[in-house]
């Protein structure tokens, strides 16, 4: 008899004769080596014939899809045959650095594999949105939208700053961003690496980081350092912090004159649904290189047993592979990526043993759909209510089916203002005993980049530890992250130049359409409650017309439970709702699931796939977002499972 969960998975991917020492005294019966029969356990109990709806809703379908229901019902097709290029983000980018532009996403032309567009989705987003001319809608390489007109001096291009004064980014941060004072909440360091983990799905900005304190370029937007800045001006006189502009659509921003200018336009490497796409990329491809048949490609480490985590990558820094190559930036997000790989293993296995007469990629496709289902289900029912507290329900109404009429595209009011959650970091984490008691210190910078940790310890000293620790309020950023992450960075001064690099608009210009009456001096701001704040605004910012959209949304108090004020609440909630309505593949969506699997993915939680796929997680808070001490957890085995016989089909013929 097998004595761990994972036993089906090692021996599918070869452990049993590698690791034959652990593998036969622990998994007897999956590797196969029982002196005598082993007692096989009674089989779950047959459900009737799953009776798979068809994969979405007639009534939003396109004429010509919808009369190929029937038919593609009956003949499942589980790979996108090419139809064009989808370049890897290196060839993307590369060819965008080489000629000073980013060309779009290819169209898809959908109806070439309609079977597949009705039943999965593509890696690069593309063909959710099936009305003619929308199939890009989405998709990966395509332009961020903005909820506002673009801001540029000149209309097209110019940074606001470039000729009209404004404050220094990093003066900014000094002076109203940066402080060792925390505020803390009862929401732990979880929910912080949860929403960055959430947006490595959604949003990635095309940068290629040329820029150098002596390089002298139109697209370099470097930053000088004050006079009174004590960090950098240790390093060397005239420092500046450098940034390079966003790389931007092809025919925007040109300096010519005239009428038909169009603004810059930068480009969102990643599709915008929530698909779990940093976990297996965004093309098929680099999917294709993360697999190995139906499971994701992992190697077993030393530590017993072994932990099924993302190999290695052959370099000297023996970084994660992930489907987003940012999946190193800390260890916390190292250790998500980690969950959800195993998690994908877990349920491939289990749909095998279900559904012995599916093939490799049948298997694969149908777990990276309800992989990509529980992230939405998490994201909407246990991160949301947690970040945006009782506003949520004011922005986001319930859900009322598939709007192929809807824009999803990332604005670059949520990437680069309302959604640069860096505030919520603290500079220490902890690890933690199956107690939650703390055994051992992880500093949020120094453990940027090092997958070491995770591979002495596995993940569950370390989940533990960030539920252990409570996240602080956002709206002041923690001195890791203004002086010293990432050697010369300062993510405040980052944030604000990056939202004047893509014209976003002032902070003022939003208000009107989160509900707010325009500002006209910046004492009569009730949403900012300390006077001293709205003085130094007052001495940084001529007008109330120039403020940041990031400092101004930053500043404000939260309200009604959200961990945000509520402009920056507003933006949010927008963002999310437009990615669920817009989602043809969202998990609510009548007939992407049938009823029953709907309520299998309703149920499943955050704390159960940690549970499921730590290396001994024992007790749990169910509300994985909760701070926990140990006093208020509860049996793994009493958190509502993943319930996978709703997904059993029985062979026809």
């Amino acid at each position: 008899m097998d004595t761990h969960n994972f036993c089906p998975f090692w021996a599918a991917i070869g452990e049993c004769p590698k690791n034959s020492k652990y593998m036969h005294r622990q998994c007897v019966a999956s590797c196969n080596v029982c002196p005598q029969k082993v007692p096989t356990p009674p089989p779950p109990p047959t459900p009737p014939p799953n009776q798979q709806p068809p994969p979405t809703s007639f009534s939003k379908l396109p004429p010509f899809f919808a009369s190929q229901i029937t038919k593609c019902f009956l003949n499942i097709q589980t790979s996108e045959t090419p139809t064009r290029n989808i370049p890897t983000r290196e060839q993307f980018e590369n060819r965008g650095f080489s000629i000073g532009c980013l060309g779009r996403n290819q169209e898809n032309p959908c109806s070439s594999n309609v079977c597949y567009h009705l039943r999965y989705r593509t890696f690069d987003g593309s063909c959710n949105n099936l009305v003619e001319g929308r199939s890009l809608r989405g998709a990966a390489f395509m332009p961020f939208g903005r909820l506002r007109p673009a801001n540029y001096e000149d209309g097209v291009a110019r940074m606001v700053g470039t000729s009209k004064p404004m404050p220094n980014p990093r003066t900014v941060t000094h002076l109203l961003l940066s402080s060792s004072f925390v505020v803390l909440t009862v929401f732990n360091g979880l929910l912080m690496q949860f929403g960055q983990f959430l947006s490595h799905d959604i949003t990635r900005n095309t940068v290629t980081n040329f820029c150098r304190c002596e390089t002298v370029h139109e697209e370099c937007a470097n930053m000088p350092v004050p006079l009174h800045d004590t960090r950098f001006k240790k390093q060397q006189p005239n420092f500046c912090i450098p940034m390079t502009r966003s790389s931007v659509l092809c025919g925007t921003g040109s300096g010519r004159q005239g009428p038909g200018r169009i603004p810059r336009t930068p480009i969102n490497e990643n599709g915008a649904w929530i698909d779990a796409s940093q976990v297996y990329g965004s093309n098929p491809n680099q999917a294709q290189e993360m697999r190995v048949g139906a499971l994701l490609r992992t190697l077993p480490l030393p530590n017993p047993p072994f932990s099924a985590v993302p190999p290695p990558a052959q370099t000297e820094s023996s970084n994660l592979v992930t489907g987003d190559n940012r999946g190193n930036l800390f260890v916390g997000l190292m250790g998500l990526h980690t969950i959800f790989v195993r998690l994908h293993n877990r349920i491939a296995t289990t749909l095998i043993q279900l559904n012995p007469h599916w093939n490799q990629d049948r298997v694969y496709q149908e777990t990276r759909k309800i992989v990509g289902a529980i992230l939405q289900a998490i994201c909407y029912q246990e991160f949301l209510p947690s970040l945006l507290g009782d506003r949520l329900k004011k922005h986001i109404p319930p859900y009322s089916g598939y709007n192929d009429k809807e824009e999803p595209a990332i604005a670059v009011e949520f990437t680069s203002g309302a959604y640069r959650l860096h505030g919520l970091i603290r500079e220490f984490y902890q690890l933690a005993d199956s107690n939650f008691r703390k055994i051992g210190d992880v500093r949020f910078v120094s453990n940027a980049g090092s997958v070491d940790l995770i591979v002495r310890t596995g993940t569950d000293q370390l989940i533990r530890g960030m539920m252990a620790v409570p996240t602080k309020k956002p709206q002041r950023l923690a001195p890791a992250v203004t002086e010293e992450l990432f050697d010369v960075s300062d993510m405040g001064s980052i944030n604000i130049q990056r939202g004047r690099d893509q014209g976003v608009r002032p902070y003022n210009d939003y208000r009107d359409i989160c509900g707010l009456k325009r500002l006209t001096s910046f004492q009569d701001w009730p949403e900012v409650l300390e006077p001293e704040v709205k003085n130094r605004v007052a001495a940084l910012y001529a007008s109330v017309d120039d403020v940041d959209l990031y400092v101004g949304g930053l500043l404000e108090a939260p309200v009604d439970g959200s961990m945000v004020g509520p402009t920056f609440t507003c933006i949010i909630a927008d963002q999310f709702r437009r990615l669920r309505d817009a989602d043809r593949f969202f998990f609510q969506n009548p007939g992407v699931f049938t009823q029953a699997q709907v309520k299998s993915i309703q149920q499943t939680t955050l704390s159960f796939c940690i549970c499921a796929t730590g290396e001994d997680f024992k007790r749990i808070n169910p509300n994985a977002f909760l701070v926990e001490n140990g006093s208020t957890t509860v049996p793994c085995s009493s958190i509502p499972q993943l319930d996978l016989t709703p997904w059993r089909e029985i062979p026809q013929g």
